[in-house]
């Protein structure tokens, strides 16, 4: 099973995001996307057009005029979706998620494409960035499936608590395992030279997931760099 997770830039840089994704199509399994408006000419709609063989989950949540969440995965047909859940669809203080649980070779995996809140502007330990990664922990604890993905941008620095809970949890975080030394590039460094930033997004899978690679891209399609994950 292949997954992708990335945060799309909205599909600002439209071309190269479009031959990525087509490139993709087929082969990945499942896409996790972030900042992906379904509106006209967004990256949901787009995304929809490129990927005629996958179900798309859209979610939506509004903060306030600068801190939305768009969301949207697309699981491919080949797999059986069991169910999904929105995670903190009405909760003020911390991100959105997608919980997605499919059947693959006999077993239930669960998948979850997940968008943190960038305020307050630095990527620093906070209590509602310590908060939204014990719910999350607690939510998948809750459901009890070992073959557990958890993946996306969540708006935090490596060196956090908030990302150390993972760990603390149970689960191996790739970016730190594969010595992942950027998840960002040119266009992230530019737009904020006064506050650098390394690694925003993350995957982390429970032990029980055989991983076969994991590899972070290199490339300008977004303001964020694509985490390609493939296990047994």
């Amino acid at each position: 099973m292949e997954i992708v997770f990335l945060n799309t830039f909205n599909g600002k840089i439209r071309q190269p995001i479009e031959e990525f994704i087509a490139s993709r199509a087929g082969k990945t399994d499942i896409f996790c996307l972030q900042e992906a408006y379904s509106g006209n000419g967004g990256m949901g709609q787009l995304a929809v057009a490129l990927l005629p063989g996958y179900q798309p989950i859209c979610v939506y949540k509004a903060l306030d005029d600068k801190d939305d969440f768009p969301q949207a995965t697309f699981v491919h047909r080949r797999l059986q979706e069991i169910n999904h859940e929105v995670l903190f669809p009405n909760n003020p203080n911390v991100g959105l998620g997608i919980a997605t649980v499919v059947e693959y070779g006999g077993n239930q995996i669960a998948v979850c494409n997940f968008h943190g809140r960038s305020k307050p502007g630095h990527k620093l330990d906070t209590p509602d960035r310590l908060a939204q990664s014990r719910d999350i922990i607690e939510y998948f604890a809750t459901l009890a499936i070992p073959l557990t993905i958890i993946g996306g941008d969540f708006n935090t620095d490596l060196d956090t608590e908030a990302i150390r809970m993972f760990n603390q949890a149970g689960y191996r975080n790739l970016i730190t395992e594969y010595g992942i030394r950027t998840t960002r590039n040119r266009l992230a460094w530019e737009k904020y030279p006064n506050t650098p930033q390394l690694h925003s997004d993350y995957v982390f899978v429970r032990p029980s997931v055989q991983v076969i690679s994991f590899e972070v891209i290199d490339n300008e399609i977004s303001d964020h760099l694509p985490l390609i994950l493939k296990i047994e």
